[in-house]
C-alpha cells in the first residue's frame, strides 16, 4: 500500500489546538491564583478586624471589686463601709445584685441587718447599685454603718476565711461582655449575660 503523508493542514490544526490549550491552562492558573490571593486577603482582613475589636474591648475592660473599709473615729464610733469600686479601664454597667447570709439568699437590707443583729438606726446610708454605670477609678459606698453596735456584727460577718455575708454583682462592659464577682470570691467569672431572677435578686 502506498504510504500516506501527513497533511500540513492537520499539523496546523493540532498546533493551533495545542496553543489554545496552553492559553486556557495559563488563564485557569491565573484565575485560580487570583482566587487564592483574594481569599488570603479576605482572611487577613477578617483577622485584622477581629484583632482590632479585641483590642478595643480590652481597652475598655471594666473590673469591679467589692471590699470593706473600716476605721475607728472615737470611742464606740467605728465606721464600716461596704464599697463597690471599678479598678478596670472602662465603665461597668451594674446589672444585678444578690446577697447571701450563711449561704441563703436575702431579699433586702432591713431583713439582712435584722438577721445580723444590726440596728437599722445605726446605718448611715444605703446606696442603690443596680442600674448604675460605674466609671473607672470610681467607687460606691453601698452600705455605711456607724457606731460599734452596727460595725462590730458587720465586721464579724465579713471577716475570716468563710465570711457569713457575701455580696455578688453581675456587671457588663459597653460591648456587652458580662462578668460576675462576689465579695468572697474576688475573681471575675465570665457569663453570657446578667440574668435577673426576682426569686433571688436583692431588693435595694
Amino acid at each position: 500500500m502506498p504510504e500516506t503523508t501527513p497533511s500540513p493542514s492537520n499539523d496546523n490544526q493540532r498546533a493551533s489546538r495545542s496553543v489554545r490549550q496552553r492559553l486556557l491552562d495559563a488563564d485557569m492558573i491565573a484565575a485560580l491564583t487570583a482566587v487564592v490571593v483574594g481569599a488570603c486577603a479576605l482572611s487577613v482582613s477578617i483577622y485584622q478586624s477581629m484583632l482590632m475589636r479585641e483590642q478595643q474591648q480590652a481597652s475598655v475592660w471594666p473590673h469591679v471589686e467589692i471590699g470593706r473599709e473600716y476605721h475607728h473615729e472615737a470611742i464606740s464610733k467605728g465606721v464600716l463601709k461596704l464599697v463597690v469600686q471599678n479598678t478596670g479601664m472602662g465603665p461597668a454597667r451594674l446589672m444585678t445584685l444578690r446577697v447571701r447570709l450563711d449561704g441563703k439568699y436575702q431579699t433586702d437590707w432591713p431583713s439582712t441587718l435584722k438577721a445580723l443583729g444590726v440596728p437599722e438606726t445605726k446605718i448611715q446610708s444605703r446606696v442603690t447599685i443596680v442600674g448604675r454605670v460605674l466609671s473607672p477609678g470610681n467607687s460606691i459606698p453601698a452600705l455605711v454603718a456607724e457606731d460599734d453596735l452596727a460595725t462590730n456584727p458587720l465586721q464579724a460577718a465579713t471577716s475570716g476565711d468563710r465570711p457569713r455575708l457575701d455580696i455578688e454583682i453581675c456587671y457588663c462592659s459597653i460591648y456587652d461582655r458580662c462578668y460576675r464577682i462576689s465579695y468572697v470570691h474576688q475573681e471575675d467569672v465570665t457569663v453570657d449575660a446578667c440574668t435577673r431572677d426576682p426569686k433571688i435578686d436583692f431588693n435595694e
